[in-house]
């Protein structure tokens, strides 16, 4: 079930994104049934891109700086009430959309 929340937030937020999200920009959000994330673009060089992501369910909040090489996740550092499996699993996914 967690799996599935992180997936569909994931989709969700870069449906909301687009493909780039000029950097002036205050961070995008979006909320469903059972979840919020929002995020921002921080910088980007190349094909790499680092963001800011901030996800909340009823398990767990978790605020995490995500770099992005294309459409794989490069790195990630977080702080926040996912495991080391989850918060990767949640990096890897919004870095894929």
């Amino acid at each position: 079930m967690f799996k599935k929340l992180i997936a569909a937030s994931a989709v969700a937020a870069v449906a909301i994104a687009g493909a780039i999200v000029p950097e002036a920009k205050a961070a995008e959000c979006f909320r469903d049934a059972g979840y919020r994330i929002c995020f921002d673009l921080v910088s980007q060089n190349g094909s790499y891109n680092r963001w800011n992501v901030g996800f909340q369910n009823a398990y767990a909040t978790e605020y995490m700086e995500v770099t992005c090489y294309g459409k794989a996740m490069d790195s990630w550092r977080s702080n926040g009430g996912l495991n080391q499996a989850e918060a990767s699993y949640l990096a890897r996914s919004f870095c894929s959309f």
